[in-house]
């Protein structure tokens, strides 16, 4: 509860609709995923959502991406993630 009026205080002067999003637990989420999928290659298909600190913390973290359109491809490419680890 007190995290939620923190968040409430501090974000006061954002327009809304926005996204929070924790990329500390975005990342242990991962890991945790990953270790318990060790011979699973995981994809995050950037139609959930291709807000660029997200895809950089997962391409940091070795995540393969699933894409829709060419305009995903550019940004991924743009972010440093190889060919290789984007299918269409």
């Amino acid at each position: 509860m007190e995290l939620t009026k923190e968040i409430i205080k501090e974000t006061k002067d954002i327009e809304t609709p926005f996204l929070f999003v924790d990329l500390d637990s975005l990342k242990n989420k991962y890991k945790t995923m990953k270790e318990c999928l060790k011979d699973i290659e995981i994809y995050y298909a950037m139609k959930a959502n291709s807000d660029s600190n997200i895809l950089k913390t997962l391409h940091s973290l070795g995540s393969k991406f699933e894409t829709a359109s060419l305009n995903e491809v550019l940004l991924l490419k743009k972010l440093g993630v190889k060919a290789e680890n984007i299918i269409n």
